[in-house]
Parts: structure tokens; sequence; C-alpha cells
């Protein structure tokens, strides 16, 4: 069915506006922690969070070391701040039995209300639509060809010869383009696909509503559907700066 999809990734400047209206702290800032690079080294890194994941970022760039709850709770205050219905319940007094995941120290209960119009994160089936240029037969957000290009002009933020150069001796690459930046680049950087979306591959990782199973769309409604029912992760899609293919 029909959607809305912002263009871009949600920026560090729009992040912030939220926090300074309404004094929300993300899970990252609460626990001390988020998930990172430093030192050539991946996991969770001390001190790190929005306003420092580990390098540095202007207004424009994308922001992230931000949760799921993270971004409902940012969707909400955007819908309540433009007069739009709020589309999350959220109910953090009540454990949600269909979170599995052993790790979360939250385990907010959230749920759609029926009829809102506001701010949400995308469906997994919505973000694959829109990222494959309304569902075409496409390897990568920018088509089928093996490095980001769209028309010859760069396509998407990921590990390339800039990251190469960090030397870090696990991943594999991009070889043969390099897209400028090491970590995060200001938002619609690169060429916009086909449906007029920026950074659907690379950048950072977004989140979608879904629990994450890997057998459900081969069980699922064909129209519309809304992920699994219970599940220990949330879903993330299109990579980010340091994927490689």
């Amino acid at each position: 069915s029909p959607f809305y999809l912002a263009k871009h990734e949600l920026t560090v400047a729009e992040f912030r506006a939220f926090v300074n209206a309404s004094g929300y702290q993300t899970t990252a800032e609460l626990e001390g922690s988020a998930y990172g690079l430093k030192d050539g080294n991946w996991g969770w890194q001390n001190g790190f969070n929005w306003r420092n994941p580990g390098f540095s970022q202007s207004d424009q760039h994308p922001v992230t070391c931000v949760s799921w709850y993270d971004a409902i709770s940012y969707c909400n205050w955007r819908s309540q701040n433009e007069g739009l219905s709020p589309v999350y319940n959220i109910d953090k007094s009540r454990k949600d039995p269909n979170n599995s995941n052993t790790g979360d120290n939250y385990k907010w209960t959230v749920s759609l209300l029926p009829g809102a119009k506001g701010y949400r994160l995308p469906s997994e089936a919505e973000w694959e639509y829109a990222a494959r240029s309304r569902g075409k037969n496409y390897k990568y957000v920018w088509g089928n060809d093996e490095k980001p290009y769209i028309s010859g002009s760069k396509a998407a933020n990921v590990a390339d010869e800039s990251f190469d150069k960090k030397q870090i001796s696990w991943h594999i690459y991009f070889g043969g383009y390099d897209d400028g930046y090491v970590y995060t680049a200001p938002v619609g950087s690169f060429s916009a696909n086909e449906l007029g979306a920026f950074d659907m591959g690379g950048n950072v990782w977004e989140w979608c509503w879904d629990w994450y199973d890997s057998g459900y769309y081969g069980k699922s409604q064909s129209i519309d559907p809304l992920g699994a029912g219970s599940s220990s992760y949330k879903v993330v899609r299109g990579g980010s700066w340091y994927s490689f293919p």
C-alpha cells in the first residue's frame, strides 16, 4: 500500500532538537556505552553515544548510537510536535512478553495505535520495497553493479578504499571505490535511488518496526506484512559505512 518515507536518514541536528525539547536520554547515555569501533576493535565502547560515536560528526551527518526505543520515542515526539497523532503506545511499566532478548534491560511493551497518522518506522517490507526502487529485482540498492555507482556517480558510503586505510584486518571492502569518507557522510551526499531516497545502502544502519524472523516471509501475508509476533531482535537494514559487499 502507498506510504511516505523520509528522503534521507535522520540527522544529528534533528535528533538534537528532540533531545533539547524533551530532555530525553538515549539508552546508550543511560547505560554508559554503545556498540562501535575503537582502536580497530568492534564492541561495546564505554562513553559512546549519539553525541560521541567515536568519530566527529556535523549536524548534517546521520545520527547513530540510537536504539530502537530511542527511534520510536523520536517518532512520537515529532508527531506531537507537528500536531499529528502518535503512532506508538509505549508502556514502560510492563515487560513485553514477546521480547526474548536476555540482554535488553528495558523490554518496553510497544503497540501500534489504530488510525494514527504520525511518524513511524517503516516495516521491513516497506523498507525493502523502497530500497529496491519500488520492488525491482536489484542485488544492491544502486542496482546490479558490484560497485556503488548510479549513472557514473557515487551512490553509497560503504567500506571502501578510505575505510581500508584504517587497516582493520578482518574486513572485506569495495576495492577500487573511494567514497571519500572513512566514517559517516552528511546525509544526501551520494546519488539517490530511482525512488529518490538517499543512503538506503550504507552510511548508517536503519531501524525497521519488525521483530526479526529468518523464515517469516515464507509464511506471512503477502500484503503489508508487519513482521513476526515475537523474537529477540528488531530488524535493521541497509548496512553502513563499515559494511562490505
